[in-house]
């Protein structure tokens, strides 16, 4: 899921709205899907993103796949079907496996660094947006908001670009 939010948020929000031209900007954003304005699905699919990054577990975690593994299908279809003789696994065997995985995950892919610089490009996007929107719902464009929204819209893009794409994997799994 979290590899799915990373995507649509880069492409579709960011790279495909967001930073398009500031008086298409204004129209995109304030269109509605299914009742939702778009500005309002870009802050939750990012509050989603946050959520699933801050949970050790899941997110980009390999230990999801191992809990994934279990029911064996899950929503990692076929990416989890040659875990699944995890599911032989007792566990306790399967607990410890995840703990470890977490403990690798949280260490090598310095998850508190990345979520901290989520938070605070996140931030920073939610403050310009909310302001580009106050704005741009009096069917106004300024200038200094355009920028700034295209500032930091430009810097979520590049924190986004940083994680992966799918389940992030420790160096060793990598070099088998």
């Amino acid at each position: 899921m979290a590899g799915m939010l990373r995507g649509r948020l880069r492409h579709s929000h960011l790279q495909n709205t967001y930073l398009q031209d500031p008086a298409l900007v204004s129209e995109l954003v304030l269109q509605e899907k299914n009742g939702i304005p778009f500005w309002e699905s870009t802050l939750k699919q990012l509050e989603q993103l946050l959520a699933e990054l801050s949970n050790p577990r899941r997110g980009f975690s390999p230990a999801y796949l191992v809990s994934d593994a279990e029911c064996g299908a899950g929503e990692s279809g076929d990416l989890v079907r040659p875990l699944r003789p995890l599911r032989s696994l007792t566990e306790g065997q399967r607990a410890e496996l995840e703990d470890r995985l977490v403990e690798i995950y949280s260490e090598q892919f310095q998850l508190a660094n990345r979520v901290s610089e989520l938070k605070s490009v996140g931030s920073e996007f939610r403050i310009a947006l909310t302001n580009f929107v106050e704005v741009a719902i009096k069917n106004d464009l300024d200038p200094d908001l355009n920028r700034d929204l295209a500032r930091v819209s430009q810097a979520l893009l590049e924190t986004l670009g940083t994680l992966p794409e799918g389940i992030w994997l420790p160096a060793f799994v990598e070099k088998m």
